[in-house]
């Protein structure tokens, strides 16, 4: 669906981890500004906007056509846990890709397992 971030304000525990596992901010915004945003979005037919997960803020990108000109121009504040937001920012959100990644030290780690190599 092309959806690259999600904003609003707050999440459901388990949509933000699925989100987290999938590479995809949820990221939180004030209740006036979840407000602001969608009239902005609704007013606009020509309208991109960016998420600067860096920032944590979203800017409002090209022309607005057709819009009322009365919607804020951003850019809007955003909050994120600060782990999610570390493990976006260096890319170590995908948990699978990081066991793929280290399988030789997990597969050495395994093997020095008492409980798994101790048993008969």
């Amino acid at each position: 669906w092309g959806i690259r971030a999600v904003i609003g304000e707050s999440f459901a525990e388990i949509f933000f981890g699925n989100c987290l596992a999938l590479g995809i901010p949820c990221l939180t915004a004030s209740h006036t500004d979840c407000h602001s945003l969608q009239a902005t979005i609704t007013s606009s037919t020509n309208l991109l906007l960016t998420v600067d997960l860096e920032r944590l803020e979203v800017h409002r990108q090209g022309q607005s056509q057709g819009g009322s000109g009365s919607e804020s121009a951003g850019p809007w504040p955003l909050t994120m846990p600060s782990g999610p937001h570390r493990m976006l920012l260096s890319g170590q959100w995908d948990g699978t890709s990081q066991l793929v990644a280290h399988d030789a030290d997990l597969h050495r780690t395994f093997s020095h397992l008492p409980y798994v190599s101790g048993f008969q």
